[in-house]
Order: structure tokens, then sequence, then C-alpha cells
């Protein structure tokens, strides 16, 4: 492939696409491309501060230890200005919010769920390791072909490498995100900074609900709505003291209770993957 997509105009480019697409945000619309490609088109707000972005990415590419990442193929232009991007697609993926459901109907396995969570926890760890931060961290970020998992939404990461850091007004998916980092107002809540610690956070509450299926400022014993779970979060009140939901999720052992009660309670932060050595 080129490393450039170039289409005259913004009607040149819809009949390109042609098909409805196959994922909308508040930033960007992602079209299916030729069956193992996507394409994704930035609203025009988002333009001028995603095109350096995007071009730092893809020096990532070459970065063999990095193949777990969904990184941007070639650049999208449209009237000669940065437009989007094109980036692999994966086949027979989904979400890693999905699992939950899956722990939930019983259709797989905790080995296979430990298997894939290692693989997450490795690739935090690598991508810390090239001065990323993930930032607004969630299963949604996350797709998995059951074999092997893929970090996704590359473009909203921040960090050194990029020369740009989070704008404190940032929205986050406030059931993911540290409360330590977070500020809250009536419209809702938004984060004051993100860094390897707040990832930290977010990586066990994903790992804790693919493991067991449920959220950890749900309840195992009645209905908790997104309201309620965020003052849970703030309250660092978790489901690991109810005796119920450590009676159905017994593999949960004392020592693998422990390393999330330190997260989830304590205010510790730190790679969850530890929990590997007890389980």
């Amino acid at each position: 492939m080129n490393n450039r997509f170039e289409f005259l105009d913004e009607k040149e480019l819809n009949s390109f696409l042609m098909e409805e697409p196959m994922r909308k945000g508040g930033e960007s619309v992602v079209y299916y491309y030729k069956g193992k490609y996507a394409i994704k088109i930035f609203d025009s707000k988002q333009i001028e501060k995603k095109e350096n972005k995007i071009k730092n990415l893809m020096k990532l590419k070459y970065n063999k230890d990095m193949k777990n990442i969904v990184f941007p193929k070639e650049i999208v232009y449209v009237k000669n200005k940065f437009a989007g991007y094109v980036m692999p697609f994966i086949k027979n993926s989904y979400e890693l919010e999905k699992i939950s459901e899956f722990v939930r109907e019983k259709n797989i396995k905790l080995s296979k769920r430990i298997e894939m969570l290692k693989k997450v926890c490795d690739n935090i760890e690598i991508i810390h390791n090239n001065n990323i931060i993930i930032g607004d961290l969630h299963p949604g970020q996350i797709i998995t072909n059951y074999e092997d998992v893929f970090f996704i939404d590359v473009d909203s990461w921040g960090g050194e490498i990029f020369h740009e850091y989070f704008e404190p007004s940032l929205k986050c998916i406030s059931i993911y995100a540290d409360p330590i980092c977070r500020n809250y107002s009536n419209i809702g809540s938004s984060v004051k900074f993100y860094n390897k610690s707040t990832d930290y956070y977010s990586l066990a509450i994903i790992a804790f609900k693919v493991l067991t299926g449920i959220h950890p400022f749900s309840s195992s014993i009645k209905k908790v709505e997104y309201e309620e779970i965020e003052n849970r979060m703030l309250n660092r009140k978790s489901i690991l003291s109810e005796k119920e939901f450590r009676e159905s999720n017994s593999f949960l052992n004392k020592e693998v209770r422990r390393e999330f009660l330190k997260i989830f309670e304590e205010d510790y932060r730190f790679n969850i993957k530890i929990i590997f050595d007890y389980l």
C-alpha cells in the first residue's frame, strides 16, 4: 500500500468508502475497507491536533514488541489536508467488554481468560516502556479474536513520545477512571491528569471484570446503577467485602483478593499481573 490515500474532496472520499460506518464515536467515524483494513476519518475539529500524533504512531509500527497494537498504516488526505488514517482490521474480533457476558453465561474457561489477561498486562507494560500513557483505558479499547488481544484507538493516547499531554477537561468513562484523578461537576466526570498509575487502576478494573464478569464496585446481591458504581468507587467500597461474591468466586483466593483490595480500597497502584502468581 502507498503511504497516502488522497482524495479531491469529501464527495470523492464518500464514494470511495461507500459502505455504512462500522463504528461511530464523538471524534471520528470508522469504515470497513477491502476485508482487511479499516479507515478512520476524524471530525474537522480534531484534525490539527491529530496529524502529528498519527505520524509519530506510524513510526512505532516497526517496533516488533508492539505487534499487538493496531497502528496506523497509511494517512488519508482530502484536498491535500490530513483527514484520517488506514489501519489493519482484526477479523472475528470483539471488544474485551464482551468477555464479561461470556463469563456470566459460562462460555469461556478461566484458563483462557487468564491467558488473555496476561497478554493485556504485558502489552500495557510494553506501551508504558515506550513512554506512552493510554489515559482513558477501558475494555472498548481492547479487542480479542479469542486467541490474542489487540489495542485499538491509539490516536487517543498521550505521553512524552507525542510531546502531548492530556487536557484537564478531558472526559472519561468514569466507571473505569481512577477516582484519584477525577474532577466532578453537574455535567459529569472529567480528569485532572492521566499517568501510568491511572492506567494501572483502569487495568485492575478490566482484569476483575474479565475474571469474574462483574464490575468490582457493583454488587452480587442487588442491581447497582452507573451513578452508584461511581459513588462506591469514590468511597473505596468494593464488591470484595460481600460474602456472597466471595463464595461464588472462590477461585479468587485470599492472595488475589488482597492485591485487588490494595488498588480498589487502599489507593495502591501497580500492574495487576502480580495476581497470576496466585491463580
